[in-house]
């Protein structure tokens, strides 16, 4: 039904912003790639109380594609319109992090993200992976604590706790080596 009422609405009429905007959404997981055109065809006419969530849907259709730098500008421009909005802000920064491989860039959205949101599982992961990779060891643990206590079952909070004590350990013994080097000399 929303194909057929996108092809035969009228080009930038509401009926068919709204197919546009329902076909993206619905493709988006398993087709990323058709899920653009539809986006792109509603990002050309620019404007709309959805502009942010078009942008956003953009940046991760970009994001499944591999498109990694389109995507974080697609955020940044969501973030523009909407720059309260602590799920774009979360993705920009998880972006930055893992995909682009900026970490330290990554910290200031990340941030922002979890004070609004400070209970989120993925946005409080997100954060203390970033303060992981920043060496920022101390905050990660402080971040982490009280997911630990809410979301402690969860698979991924588990992980990043068994990633900080990894560090902690191989920390220790490259210290212990280092001291041991020392007192041969």
């Amino acid at each position: 039904m929303l194909e057929r009422l996108q092809r035969i609405a009228v080009d930038g009429s509401d009926h068919r912003r709204f197919a546009d905007r329902r076909l993206a959404e619905l493709l988006l997981e398993a087709e990323p790639w058709r899920a653009a055109v539809h986006l792109r065809r509603l990002l050309e006419r620019p404007g709309g109380d959805e502009e942010d969530a078009h942008w956003a849907l953009m940046g991760l259709a970009q994001a499944l594609l591999g498109n990694h730098q389109f995507a974080a500008r697609a955020y940044r421009k969501a973030l523009a319109i909407d720059p309260g909005n602590p799920w774009y802000a979360h993705n920009l920064g998880h972006l930055l992090d893992v995909a682009l491989d900026r970490p330290h860039e990554a910290l200031r959205y990340l941030e922002v993200s979890y004070k609004k949101l400070p209970h989120g599982i993925a946005i409080g992961c997100s954060y203390v992976h970033a303060l992981w990779r920043c060496e920022r060891i101390d905050d990660a643990r402080r971040v982490l604590r009280p997911l630990m206590t809410r979301h402690g079952y969860d698979p991924d909070v588990w992980a990043l706790a068994a990633q900080l004590d990894r560090h902690r350990d191989d920390s220790r013994r490259r210290r212990r080596r280092a001291s041991r080097k020392k007192t041969e000399r």
